[in-house]
Order: structure tokens, then C-alpha cells, then sequence
């Protein structure tokens, strides 16, 4: 019996010690979860009304065959795949908050790569400030993004690496055939990235499915620019280096494969469409996207779609969805990434969201400067609608004008004021307390100049800048008047002026910077509930904008002091079904002006009227009837009672 008590008691304590590993070794594995997401797309749109000016289509085939409305095109020659790439990471770091050398490692996908070599992913890694991270590319076609996802994830639970970054950036117009009727609808331009991070939880990367078959070869190629038809006269003759694609092949592959994909990773994990919160499909076809959704027997509005209005974005369209999807998704939610590409290779992943959900952020972005710098013009690119009138002429702007851009968990209130002015007259000075009042209710101030005035107008209200405690970021336009040289001049000499000021050069008319901009207002903007309805664009009611329209009008068709002496007034504004009724009123300070405004034979007020009439219609997206009548209001300009009637504050 002695001798049996050592043994008895041995193989107690070798059960508890594996016990005790089995557990901690169950506590410490190591999975990858997405903990933040970057995006980007260019300014400029490609509509399928631009298209069919292009090659024999319309916007009814198009929609009908592959549901894409309109597509982003990065225009510029110099700017490529690696620039926005760049875009996106530089998007993930300022809304995450990391510091960009502990980024470990970045995988790109990407089949548009800036060079052969060197990799895109060292471009990115460098102009981002990753500059401690390992970076390499992975080319899967479309099915790219899953496949640097999974090999990421896999990196981090080797336990060797924490942080990794997962960027997909494609330059498809690069590659597209703008004359080929069949693929030119279909491709459009984005980066997006996602940031891995090590985790202990179980949520992550659960699960990938991937597969290649290389029968797929000849259906989806671009047939030459490789090392086995090398680029020459006669292959770029041929318009060998665009993208070919066979469309039936592909079409019916992807539907079997992408659906195979996702229901076996459905299957092996034990999930019922009851447990699928969201399926995230690659965006090539919206009859593919629907045949997917079908076989899984998930509901379309669990599926991301946003194929309308970016179109195929190659390995970029999963990582665009899940940013433009952020918002919604919240912690433990179940989400199956499907994609199918050339190759063929396709794949599905199931990822289990971690983030937890954003505070809501909202808040004023007022937008100062001095008269004829672009404020208006960069108002409407911000907010992405025509909110405000502009001319060539200056105090164009007369009221603070609102325009809001609203998302999921931010609301972004953006604030057109006149032009900053030594007041002549009433009606400048209450133009000019307008800008002042910018001032006091701003939680970020955009202080508008360009590269033509000077620097030292207005000291006094650049003074009252100094003074405000919000974030200031200035904005110098109009950077296409000038070379190098001039801008490090003018960036140097505002730094003085304004030394507490973030200094930004932009093109608001071509949009270029205009996207950073927008991401360092989003990442100042303090957390706070929405101040307007979530589908509200303006504070303006419609009467305003039809006075707007005209006096646009006005100001493009006559010269010298006509313009500043004219107001417009909306007697009747009567909305129909079909069609809106429209009275309104210019008013003038003198009877020689009414006589110019109305013209020979009154052809000068027709003019006025038939092109107000057109932008009327496409603002209000109906047909309009409009009467214009001209009425003398003598020294209207310094008439207290008058410029109440016309929506002017007077203290």
C-alpha cells in the first residue's frame, strides 16, 4: 500500500500540472482583430451619362447588367495605386490614434501596382510613416483582400508580430479600356486599409477558406507587360496592357465559386443565416452579389452593397465596404467576406467585429477668409453638394450659409460666410458681423486664403483670429497660380502671421488636398450629438436658394455696380407634384437699373430667367415656372426695415 501512494499521488499532480497548461495555453492563443479601418476615394466621378459619350452604352445597360451608377477615376497621371494606399493608412492612423512606427508590418493587395519594383507596400509604408514596418505586396486579383488579410493574421499568431496593417489600393483606370464597351463600366479607383491587432478574445479572423485554380487563365488576363510578352510597339497597338475579360466565363464562376466559399465557411463554423449579421461580398456584379446572398439565405439588407456608386474596385472593395460600413457594425457581430478574381482565386473569411461602437461626434466647421479667396467654392467640394453660388466677383456670399454632411456617428456642420470687408454700407456691416460671428460658435475654423492677396489685409480681423481658442487650420488656395517657390514663401509668411494655425495648400476648384483636409476635420471634431436632423443638408429653407440661383444670375451677366445694388425677394414659391411655381422679385436702387436688369425688349431679364429656371430644376429635380418681375427700393442697402424684410440681422 506504501508503495503505491508516490505513484497515486504523481499522477494527481501530472493531470493538475497539464490541466494547468491546457489552460493557460487556451487563455493565451493568439487570434487577429480588425481594431480600425481607413479609406479613400478620388474626388472626381465617372457617370454612365460621361460613359456613353465614350462608346456606344447607356446608363439603363449598364444598371441593368451589372448595377453600377457611377465610379471614382483618380485623374492625375502623377498620383497612383501607392498614393492611395497612403490616403487610407494615413486615414486608419488619425482616426485610431496610433503612432505610425509601432506599425509592425503592412501588406498591400494591389493588381496596379506603382512599379514592378519596388513593391507598393514600401511606398505606402514610407510616405505613411511606417517606417519601422516590414511591407511586401500580394497580387490576388480581386480575391486579393482576403488573402493579405488571412496571411496577416497568420503573422500575428505567431505570436512574433502585434500590429500589421492590410491595405488594398487600385488604380483600375490605370489598366481600363476606355473604348471597349464591355469593361469600361465596370472598374473604378480606391484604397482602403484595416489594422490588425493581437488579441486573446475570440474575435478576429475566426476563419479562411481559400482557393486557386489556374484553368481560369486565359477568361480574366491583361495579356502582356510580363516577363512572357514583354511590352513593344506592337503590343500597345493591340491594346494588350488593359484588362481582358470574357464575360459569361467569368460571370457564371464567380457565382458558383464566391457562393461555394461562403457557405462552406458557413458550414464548418456551425453559423445559421439567423447568426450572419452581414455578408461583405467582392462589388464586381450585382446579379453576382444577389445569387451569393440567395444561396445563403440571408436577407439583401444584411448584405454591404455599395457597387452603385464606386463600381469594381478590385481587392478594394471588401476593405471600402467595411469603411463605409464602420458605423453600423457593432461588437460581436458575425461577418462573412466572400471574393472571387482572375486566376481564378476566390475565398471567404469569417471575421467576428471587435470594435466596439464610435461616439457620436458632431460639431461647427467655419469657413473665414477674405473676399474672392474660394470659400464657396471649397464649401461646396466639402460638403459634395452646390450649397453655395459662386462667381468670379467678390462678395458673392452675403448670408452664413450651412451645409451638413452627415454619417452614421458624425454630423459635420460646415458654415459659408461673406467675404471679410471694411463695411461701406448697412448691408456690409451686417455681412461683416456675420464673419465675426463665425468666430464665436466655431469648434474648428477654416481660415480661407490664396496665393494673390496679401497678407497683411484685414490685421484687425486676423487679430480676433489669434484669439480664438478652437483649432485653426488655414487654407492656402489657389496653389496652381504659383510654383514651389512662391507657396514655401507664402507658407512661411502666414506661419508667422498665424504661427498657432495648421497650414494646409489646397486646390479647391480641382479638389487636390482637399480629402486630407476633410480627414483632419473629422479627427478635431469634438464628440457631441447631432445638432440637426441626420437628413438635413441645410438650414436654408428652398425660397432661399431660389434667390441665390438668381442672384448668381445676376451677378455672371452685368458689370460695375449693378450686381451690388440688386437684392431678390420669393412672393410666391407653390410646390406640386410635378411641378413648382416660382414669383419672385429683384429689386433694385435705381430706375436706370431696373432699365439695364430688364434690357432691350426685356431680353436681358429673359436671359436671367431661362438659365436661373434650368439650375432651379436641376436643384428642386422638377419642372419649374418662373416669373420675374423688377421693382425699384431707393438706397435699399441702408434701409433698416427693408433689410429685416430681406433676412439680413441688424443688432
Amino acid at each position: 500500500m506504501q508503495c503505491k501512494q508516490p505513484r497515486y499521488t504523481f499522477l494527481i499532480e501530472g493531470c493538475f500540472i497539464f490541466f494547468i497548461l491546457h489552460i493557460k495555453r487556451t487563455m493565451d492563443k493568439i487570434n487577429a482583430v480588425i481594431t480600425g479601418v481607413g479609406g479613400f476615394v478620388p474626388d472626381d466621378v465617372l457617370t454612365n451619362d460621361d460613359l456613353s459619350k465614350m462608346v456606344d452604352t447607356t446608363d439603363e445597360w449598364i444598371m441593368t447588367r451589372v448595377g453600377i451608377k457611377e465610379r471614382r477615376i483618380l485623374k492625375d497621371p502623377n498620383l497612383s495605386s501607392g498614393y492611395m494606399g497612403t490616403q487610407a493608412v494615413n486615414d486608419l492612423v488619425q482616426k485610431t490614434g496610433i503612432d505610425p512606427m509601432s506599425v509592425e508590418g503592412i501588406v498591400c493587395s494591389t493588381s496596379t501596382s506603382d512599379y514592378h519594383f519596388p513593391s507598393t507596400a514600401s511606398i505606402i509604408a514610407y510616405e505613411s510613416g511606417c517606417r519601422n514596418a516590414y511591407a511586401f505586396d500580394i497580387q490576388a486579383a480581386c480575391a486579393g483582400f482576403i488573402f493579405a488579410l488571412e496571411t496577416a493574421a497568420n503573422y500575428i499568431r505567431s505570436g512574433r508580430y502585434k500590429r500589421l496593417i492590410v491595405v488594398s489600393s487600385e488604380k483600375m483606370s490605370s489598366m481600363t479600356d476606355y473604348t471597349d464597351r464591355a469593361t469600361c463600366p465596370l472598374f473604378g479607383d480606391a484604397g482602403a486599409a484595416v489594422l490588425l491587432e493581437a488579441t486573446t478574445e475570440d474575435y478576429g479572423v475566426i476563419d479562411t477558406l481559400l482557393r486557386t485554380d489556374g484553368s481560369g487563365k486565359s477568361h480574366l488576363i491583361m495579356k502582356a507587360g510580363g516577363s512572357l510578352r514583354m511590352p513593344s510597339h506592337e503590343t500597345v497597338d493591340q491594346r494588350l496592357h488593359f484588362v481582358y475579360q470574357e464575360g459569361q466565363a467569368v460571370f457564371k464562376r464567380a457565382v458558383i465559386d464566391m457562393a461555394d466559399a461562403a457557405e462552406e465557411i458557413v458550414r464548418r463554423n456551425g453559423l445559421t443565416k439567423d447568426q450572419i449579421d452581414w455578408i461583405v461580398p467582392h462589388q464586381a456584379n450585382l446579379r453576382i452579389i444577389d445569387a451569393a446572398a440567395r444561396r445563403l439565405g440571408v436577407n439583401k439588407d444584411k448584405v454591404m452593397i455599395n457597387i452603385r456608386k464606386f463600381g469594381n474596385t478590385s481587392s478594394t472593395t471588401i476593405p471600402l465596404c467595411l469603411w463605409e460600413w464602420e458605423g453600423k457594425l457593432r461588437r460581436g457581430d458575425n461577418l462573412i467576406l466572400a471574393a472571387f478574381g482572375a486566376g481564378w482565386t476566390w475565398g471567404a473569411t469569417y471575421l467576428k467585429w471587435a470594435m466596439t461602437e464610435r461616439k457620436h461626434k458632431s460639431g461647427f466647421v467655419n469657413i473665414i477668409g477674405n473676399p474672392n479667396v474660394g470659400k464657396s467654392t471649397l464649401m461646396n467640394r466639402l460638403v459634395g453638394e452646390r450649397i453655395s453660388i459662386i462667381t468670379s466677383k467678390a462678395q458673392t456670399t452675403r448670408h452664413r450659409i450651412l451645409g451638413i454632411v452627415n454619417t452614421d456617428d458624425m454630423q459635420i456642420v460646415y458654415s459659408d460666410t461673406p467675404g471679410v470687408l471694411r463695411p461701406n454700407y448697412k448691408l456690409q456691416e451686417t455681412m461683416r458681423e456675420s464673419s465675426e460671428s463665425a468666430l464665436g460658435d466655431a469648434d474648428i475654423l477654416l481660415y480661407v486664403t490664396d496665393m494673390v492677396e496679401k497678407t497683411d489685409k484685414n490685421d484687425d480681423f486676423l487679430q480676433q483670429v489669434r484669439g480664438i481658442e478652437c483649432p485653426v487650420l488655414l487654407l492656402i488656395n489657389k496653389i496652381d497660380l504659383t510654383d514651389q517657390a512662391g507657396l514655401t514663401q507664402a507658407v512661411e509668411a502666414w506661419h508667422t502671421l498665424l504661427p498657432a494655425a495648421e497650414i494646409i495648400p489646397i486646390s479647391a476648384l480641382s479638389g487636390f488636398n482637399v480629402e486630407p483636409v476633410k480627414r483632419r476635420i473629422e479627427a478635431l471634431l469634438p464628440d457631441s450629438p447631432p445638432y440637426f436632423e441626420k437628413d438635413a443638408l441645410t438650414d436654408r429653407p428652398a425660397r432661399f436658394f431660389v434667390t441665390e440661383i438668381i442672384r448668381e444670375k445676376i451677378l455672371l451677366y452685368y458689370q460695375k455696380e449693378i450686381p451690388y445694388a440688386t437684392e431678390v425677394v420669393v412672393e410666391e414659391f407653390i410646390e406640386g407634384a410635378e411641378q413648382i411655381h416660382i414669383r419672385a422679385l429683384i429689386i433694385v436702387e435705381r430706375d436706370t437699373q431696373k432699365g439695364i436688369i430688364i434690357g432691350h425688349g426685356g431680353q436681358a431679364l429673359k436671359k436671367v430667367g431661362t438659365t436661373a429656371r434650368r439650375d432651379m430644376e436641376r436643384f428642386f429635380e422638377k419642372k419649374i415656372f418662373l416669373e420675374l418681375y423688377v421693382k425699384v427700393e431707393p438706397d435699399w442697402r441702408n434701409r433698416d426695415n427693408l433689410l429685416r424684410r430681406f433676412g439680413y440681422k441688424l443688432d
